[in-house]
């Protein structure tokens, strides 16, 4: 299908090269004369010309130097008369391929035409080649842009181990590689059919970290259960373009997969009208998608990790207060303050058995590390607390809304919303002493955001209850001990200082009686009975401070009263109050 063009003033040759060409294969175009066949040339392009030397309005030379001001490079094959030989050698400075001299064989003519022809032709397949060559190395300039794109983004996005400042740069990352007007990243909530936003860019206020998107009829969640890219644009129906709430004119969403397990997704819209993603758009988010996933799994083994090493850093502090403290109070206050941040609770109390009243007492409530005051008591069996303290085991209540154990009168009085519930029995020789009870699980994705608790934390919750109970234990036979050795001490102290007194109040005695005997033998002269009255009043105090002594000292362990405001003492008043009858009775004899 070449196109030959035939500038030739003869009408014989025209028409006999026209039916030598047409047959095979060729598209010919004729002219009569120089000025029509440079028109022709320069507009219909031939492959070839075969052109006359001798024509009227322009000469062959003349057309040949006309193309090549054009910068034509078609090859002429220039026909001349016998005997003009002399002219080849001018026309060939002018381009010219091949001459033929008239008159001409048929088989000449075509193997002139051929041979001009296949120079022509290796000619466009080097310029075709040399097209295809740039395109490729623009193709692959480009690439390999992107591929160094990629690369540096993969290393920033992997480099990063702290989770949320991951999903930052991820998301950027997005945005950037798209010429996106936004984009987002979801993850899947565990164990819920909701996607949560993890981060995002240039959406609308009303998403916010933390915001939810149920994974059933919804873009993504399309995304979710078939993990495989999603791309649309305005060839889609409107309805399907509606993203997020509000319509956009494009959007790619793809998969964040782990070993066949979409863990959530990473899209991208654009809200300019007529935009539309292309393919390399797709292929570059699928590529920093697989690059995240590497990261987030990097980032969540090594928050497990520091996770680990932080709840045997935090035991180990509860050790270390086990072991270096026996005060009760600085127990418990290290323990709650070590349990809330480990587990990452809203609040958490410790309750103890008041073994008097057979009631729970708060000890102590922390919320974040604020103390709070909690004057109240628990019935054994009352609230979650209470029926984990009867029964000795451990519960966790994912919704205290279905619970019954719930008791919500606390919460009401405090003005506080309990939603999850762990609680642990403090357990000393299979007795139960208390309990230690965890509200509401904060998540890592903002300090407000919920989560649930699980059973490892409950496991974690019962390793560090086990140590704790100890602790209370041991502060709480230090409190006693230390009570008996001050009932010791005072024992000792009274046996001493009775020792003092008592001798005194013997010679005291004894000075009495022999001053009575005086005044009976008559040796001491009273006129009334005076003397007599002192020395039965000296006897019976002296009998009275002894009874008092003889009591203290006989107290091996004395019990506690109040007499006097909040302070407790010894309770020796109904003893006293016996033996001091008696002396009244016996003097009033």
């Amino acid at each position: 299908m070449e196109k030959i063009l035939i500038i030739d003033d003869s009408a014989k040759i025209r028409s006999f090269l026209s039916d030598v060409l047409r047959p095979l294969g060729y598209v010919v175009s004729t002219a009569s004369d120089g000025k029509r066949g440079l028109d022709k040339a320069l507009a219909e392009k031939p492959d070839l010309i075969l052109l006359d030397f001798n024509l009227p309005r322009l000469s062959g030379l003349e057309i040949l130097e006309a193309l090549q001001k054009e910068d034509y490079e078609v090859p002429v094959i220039l026909m001349t008369a016998h005997g003009s030989e002399s002219v080849a050698v001018q026309a060939f400075r002018l381009g010219v391929k091949d001459y033929l001299v008239k008159p001409f064989e048929t088989e000449q003519i075509l193997e002139v035409i051929e041979k001009a022809l296949t120079e022509s032709r290796l000619r466009r397949e080097r310029d075709r080649l040399m097209r295809r060559l740039e395109q490729t190395n623009r193709q692959l300039e480009r690439h390999l842009m992107d591929l160094s794109t990629l690369y540096a983004v993969g290393q920033s996005v992997t480099s990063l181990l702290d989770l949320e400042k991951l999903l930052n740069r991820v998301v950027e990352a997005a945005a950037y590689l798209t010429g996106a007007d936004e984009a987002f990243l979801f993850l899947i909530e565990e164990g819920k059919d909701e996607l949560c936003l993890r981060d995002s860019r240039g959406l609308s206020e009303k998403w916010v970290p933390g915001s939810r998107l149920k994974i059933k009829d919804t873009l993504m969640g399309t995304v979710v259960t078939t993990g495989k890219p999603l791309a649309l644009d305005s060839a889609a129906e409107s309805r399907e373009l509606t993203m997020l709430g509000y319509p956009v004119s494009a959007l790619m969403n793809v998969p964040l997969k782990v070993k066949d397990k979409t863990i959530g997704v990473l899209g991208v819209t654009s809200k300019r009208p007529g935009r539309a993603f292309a393919q390399d758009d797709l292929s570059r988010l699928a590529a920093l998608a697989d690059y995240a996933v590497i990261a987030i799994e990097n980032a969540r083994l090594y928050e497990s990790v520091r996770q680990r090493a932080e709840e045997l850093s935090t035991i180990n502090e509860i050790a270390q207060a086990v072991t270096s403290s026996l005060d009760l109070d600085e127990v418990i206050r290290s323990v709650m303050r070590g349990i809330n941040r480990i587990l990452r609770v809203e609040t958490g109390s410790l309750l103890l058995i008041d073994e008097e009243t057979n009631e729970l007492v708060f000890k102590i409530t922390l919320q974040g590390d604020t103390e709070k005051l909690a004057p109240y008591r628990l019935k054994m069996g009352q609230g979650i607390a209470g029926w984990v303290a009867r029964q000795g085991e451990p519960l966790l209540v994912p919704d205290v809304r279905l619970d019954s154990r719930h008791y919500r009168a606390i919460d009401e009085a405090v003005g506080f919303t309990s939603r999850s519930i762990m609680c642990v029995p403090l357990i000393v020789k299979e007795k139960v002493i208390g309990v230690i009870e965890v509200i509401n699980k904060l998540s890592g994705a903002s300090p407000d955001s919920e989560a649930q608790f699980n059973e490892n934390d409950l496991e974690l919750l019962k390793a560090m209850a086990a140590p704790v109970a100890i602790a209370i234990e041991n502060a709480r036979l230090h409190e006693a001990t230390k009570k008996l050795i001050a009932a010791d001490i005072l024992q000792q102290t009274v046996v001493t200082v009775a020792h003092y007194i008592n001798n005194p109040l013997t010679a005291l005695a004894m000075s009495a009686h022999s001053l009575a005997a005086s005044a009976e033998k008559g040796k001491v002269v009273c006129h009334d009975d005076s003397l007599s009255e002192a020395v039965r009043l000296t006897g019976k105090k002296v009998e009275e401070i002894a009874a008092v002594i003889g009591i203290l000292k006989e107290m091996a362990s004395p019990k506690s009263t109040i007499y006097l405001g909040k302070t407790k003492m010894i309770d020796i008043r109904e003893q006293l109050a016996e033996r001091l009858k008696a002396i009244e009775e016996k003097y009033k004899r």
